[in-house]
């Protein structure tokens, strides 16, 4: 009887559990095209005065020209913009209350990269 008892262990103890299968292929798919996004970061050292906020605007990543985005103020004169961005070039200008635009021509950063500003009012 103890015989018994032992083979009916034996066999339950070797049972393999079934493992159910993700669709992981359809997610394979989508995530191999979606293009691989970088951070771009745009630096502006200006002081605009307390009480003041940095926008700013342009175009590529999600900026627009006709609505500004607050930039953090990461220090006395600092002002800092970043972002994942997938591809293409963004063209851009300052504003102290997105009110008032910055002197001088467009900047432009690539994605990916970094750059720092001295923007003048």
């Amino acid at each position: 009887m103890t015989e018994k008892i032992k083979k009916a262990v034996k066999k339950t103890a070797t049972k393999k559990a079934t493992v159910k299968k993700v669709a992981t292929k359809k997610c394979a798919k989508k995530c191999a095209k979606s293009a691989p996004k970088k951070v771009t970061r745009i630096l502006a050292k200006v002081n605009v005065g307390w009480g003041n906020c940095l926008y700013v605007r342009g175009a590529g990543a999600e900026l627009s020209w006709d609505k500004g985005i607050a930039m953090q103020c990461i220090g006395e004169d600092e002002w800092l913009w970043e972002q994942y961005v997938p591809k293409g070039d963004i063209t851009f200008k300052f504003l102290v209350n997105d009110s008032q635009w910055s002197l001088g021509e467009d900047y432009v950063v690539s994605v990916g990269d970094s750059i720092i500003c001295k923007p003048e009012f």
